[in-house]
């Protein structure tokens, strides 16, 4: 499934890239799955780094985008998911779902999209990507206990809400 997923946002950055300009570009763009939230929940998500423009394949040259709708991002990575989450579940009970989906976000499904030129602290963003590469996703540093008798872990995670660091207790299994 996290192969289709990746896929899906290929193809949503493909649509996107194409209904923005109006022409059949073929853009490059980098992909990091995370599959973990903040607070240590599964919650994939995809980050994708996306080109300012493409290769025109009929002429083989640049073009760049110079304006985004990002606006569209939101109902085109809405279509392309439930698409995915149609053809991959096909069951009465998906085809609800994804009807209730739509109706309950008409604007589309919300992305984190930071506009404007490649931050200028790119080794910055470089080590947030990357470290989500080759280390677990949460340090033992942040696991605070573990109670076999319970069957419990207590765990740190930095909370977005509050902005301070919170305890999450979970289950032996959910925690694996």
């Amino acid at each position: 499934l996290f192969n289709q997923y990746f896929q899906c946002g290929w193809e949503c950055v493909q649509d996107v890239l194409n209904t923005a300009t109006r022409k059949s570009l073929r853009c490059g763009c980098l992909m990091v799955l995370h599959v973990v939230g903040r607070k240590g929940d599964y919650k994939p998500h995809l980050h994708i780094l996306l080109m300012d423009g493409g290769i025109d394949p009929k002429t083989g040259s640049w073009r760049s985008l110079g304006y985004f709708p990002y606006e569209i991002l939101h109902k085109k990575w809405q279509y392309h998911l439930l698409k995915l989450m149609k053809s991959f579940f096909k069951t009465p009970e998906m085809l609800t779902l994804v009807d209730q989906l739509w109706k309950q976000y008409p604007k589309g499904f919300v992305g984190q999209i930071l506009k404007g030129d490649v931050p200028k602290k790119m080794k910055k963003l470089t080590k947030y990507l990357s470290k989500y590469l080759f280390r677990p996703a949460i340090a033992n540093r942040r696991i605070k206990k573990y109670d076999p008798a319970q069957g419990v872990v207590v765990y740190e995670y930095q909370s977005h809400r509050t902005k301070r660091a919170e305890l999450e207790t979970v289950d032996v299994l959910t925690f694996l």
